[in-house]
């Protein structure tokens, strides 16, 4: 930068920075608009395997539903109803893998299995049900008496 005296003011010899290059940056960033959001698609995609819906998931990240609705759209190329749908399928599979090999065991590893989980997948995945035998042989049942049934005594101040 070079200075020059500003004549035009005679009262005084006031000093004016004149830019040479007028390309040049200023210290001051230029302003426009919002800081852009960052979401953390691995946290994301934690919490959408879990079980988790987008209404869910925005106020643990402190944004709004639809600051993820338009990113996913924005940064994955499809709405969130399919990336939440994949990602919740991925829980779904991880879930399943757990329970069966809890429910199993592995005797490489001395891991015993878990009779109670394996009870639990027989019931929900195979629809086995311990059977019960109800015996409804009922004797003597008491007599219901309904409201229609039951004659009232007439009044005898009526005018009939």
């Amino acid at each position: 930068m070079t200075y020059r005296n500003d004549r035009t003011n005679s009262a005084s010899n006031i000093f004016t920075v004149v830019k040479q290059d007028t390309n040049m940056k200023t210290d001051k960033p230029k302003n426009k608009g919002r800081t852009p959001i960052v979401i953390d698609w691995d946290r994301v995609d934690k919490y959408l395997q879990a079980g988790l819906c987008g209404t869910e998931i925005a106020p643990i990240l402190g944004i709004s539903e639809d600051t993820i609705y338009l990113k996913c759209q924005k940064e994955h190329k499809m709405t969130f109803t399919v990336y939440s749908a994949l990602k919740k399928a991925s829980g779904d599979g991880l879930l399943k893998t757990r329970l069966y090999s809890e429910a199993m065991g592995d005797s490489k590893k001395g891991v015993v299995p878990n009779t109670a989980v394996l009870i639990f997948l027989a019931k929900t995945r195979l629809n086995m049900t311990e059977k019960k035998d109800i015996n409804l042989n009922v004797t003597g049942v008491p007599k219901v008496n309904w409201i229609d049934d039951i004659e009232e005594p007439e009044n005898e101040a009526s005018d009939e």
